[in-house]
């Protein structure tokens, strides 16, 4: 576990640890992040509904990534938040390719890292 925060923290995604508890699966996902441009993780971080859809394509894809669409359909959750109509359509392809426990768990997560993205930017 301390390996996956580790790892975290490199890609400039530190989240809380109650977040981290939630994202298990998901954050050995992040762990191959690093064939993700470091600006875009950066962005994504700090609430970038761009950004957060370009991850979610490149987790649908496997693009730089781990395919991996529990991910994918959590950053697509992040993007359609404010309103991206892009994002909410994939995010509901996606959704049909996941179990009724990986669609919790996503949004579940999305929750918890835009609440940590709030925080965050509170705290600034």
């Amino acid at each position: 576990m301390f390996y996956h925060i580790r790892l975290l923290c490199r890609h400039h995604l530190c989240f809380s640890i109650a977040c981290f508890a939630l994202l298990t699966a998901t954050c050995i996902a992040v762990d191959d992040a690093a064939g993700i441009d470091p600006e875009t993780l950066q962005a994504a971080e700090q609430g970038h509904a761009d950004a957060q859809y370009n991850l979610g394509v490149a987790y649908n894809f496997g693009n730089g990534v781990i395919k991996d669409y529990e991910t994918s359909y959590m950053h697509l959750l992040l993007a359609a938040a404010p309103g991206n109509q892009q994002a909410a359509e994939f995010g509901d392809k996606i959704e049909l390719k996941l179990t009724p426990e990986a669609i919790s768990r996503a949004q579940k997560a999305a929750s918890a890292m835009l609440e940590a993205i709030k925080a965050r930017q509170n705290a600034e």
